[in-house]
């Protein structure tokens, strides 16, 4: 059974599981793949910096709560966090990098608290939070 090459579609002969070639293929394959894949990297760290400047911003003194249309005005995308925190009160911050937000609501207008990172938040455990067995 013949198999076209994964890279130039050319005919492939000999070994059944063989998917280039040759070697020049294979490797324009692979990088290819590995290029994709550092380019989507790129894009969602750019997403993170840019969330971070947003609540560096809006934060100049370690805390600050604002309204979720001022986020929403800078174009804060909430898809792009790195990581979560949940204090002893249940409140859920989401990182970016060294600053993060916790939804809140104030007299029935979504506002959002605005923290900077700590070092406690480094020792963030979350099978805390899980029943056991």
């Amino acid at each position: 059974m013949e198999k076209a090459c994964l890279s130039c579609g050319k005919l492939i002969r000999g070994r059944a599981d063989k998917k280039f070639c040759d070697l020049h293929c294979k490797n324009i394959f692979n990088n290819a793949l590995a290029s994709n894949n550092k380019n989507e990297h790129r894009f969602i760290d750019k997403l993170l910096r840019k969330n971070e400047r947003i609540l560096k911003k809006l934060c100049p003194k370690g805390k600050a709560i604002v309204r979720k249309e001022t986020l929403d005005q800078l174009a804060y995308d909430y898809n792009y966090f790195h990581s979560i925190f949940i204090t002893k009160s249940k409140n859920i911050y989401y990182l970016c990098y060294n600053y993060g937000f916790s939804p809140t609501y104030e007299n029935n207008v979504a506002k959002v608290i605005i923290i900077q990172r700590q070092a406690y938040m480094d020792s963030f455990n979350p099978w805390k939070y899980l029943r056991s067995r």
